[in-house]
């Protein structure tokens, strides 16, 4: 039987080049979603998907009284999201 790799096996090897190559993508798209959601200071928000942590994007869109959770099939790319919101606080 042959085994084959997760979905997130293709996202652990790029982890590195993620934001190289999607980040001057996220910087526009971030704040477009943040608006189109509503997005404000004092919510809550889970971030299905995050990658590397696109709340980095937007400094301050939940402010100091909202949260902001990162969902992601990718540990390494949670990690590097993990290290990104240690860095913000």
């Amino acid at each position: 039987m042959k085994s084959e790799a997760g979905p997130s096996m293709k996202y652990d090897a790029g982890v590195d080049a993620y934001d190289l190559l999607t980040g001057r993508w996220s910087k526009v798209f971030v704040q477009s979603a943040i608006e189109m959601a509503q997005i404000g200071q004092g919510r809550r928000v889970l971030d299905v998907a995050t990658g590397t942590g696109m709340r980095r994007y937007s400094p301050g869109a939940v402010g100091s009284a909202g949260y902001c959770a990162g969902l992601d099939v990718s540990v390494p790319m949670l990690k590097v999201a993990a290290s990104k919101a240690s860095a913000d606080r």
